[in-house]
């Protein structure tokens, strides 16, 4: 539901807070909701014009990670190829660190991949 997801402006960052239990059955539509949650975080991240971001897990509930960090990589993209003033656009966010117990690496150069694929 929307009203778990908590945004708050706190020098020199932003911090966002999404609440989730640990063992949370999630069905698609709670997914969704995850990933528009990460992609409001994101896009209030890049209108701060800040260029990094930390997903921290403190749950361990994999698919709900997953599917914020999908919302957050998807959200940041732009489509700035036909745009001929580009100094007006956002600064993307270049780099998104994630903490999580329940993703391995390879798991998270999955979901990179999967995003770069999309952007191309």
């Amino acid at each position: 539901d929307s009203k778990s997801l908590s945004i708050i402006n706190k020098y020199p960052g932003v911090l966002a807070v999404r609440s989730i239990e640990k063992d949370a059955e999630l069905s698609w539509n709670d997914l969704e909701k995850l990933r528009l949650d990460g992609c409001k975080i994101i896009k209030h991240i890049r209108k701060d014009k800040k260029d990094r971001i930390a997903l921290l897990d403190l749950v361990g509930n994999k698919r709900a990670v997953e599917a914020i960090l999908e919302g957050m990589l998807l959200g940041n993209y732009q489509f700035d190829k036909y745009k001929s003033d580009k100094s007006k656009l956002e600064l993307p966010v270049c780099e998104i660190l994630v903490v999580s117990p329940a993703l391995t690496a390879c798991e998270l150069v999955d979901l990179n991949n999967l995003a770069q694929a999309v952007f191309h």
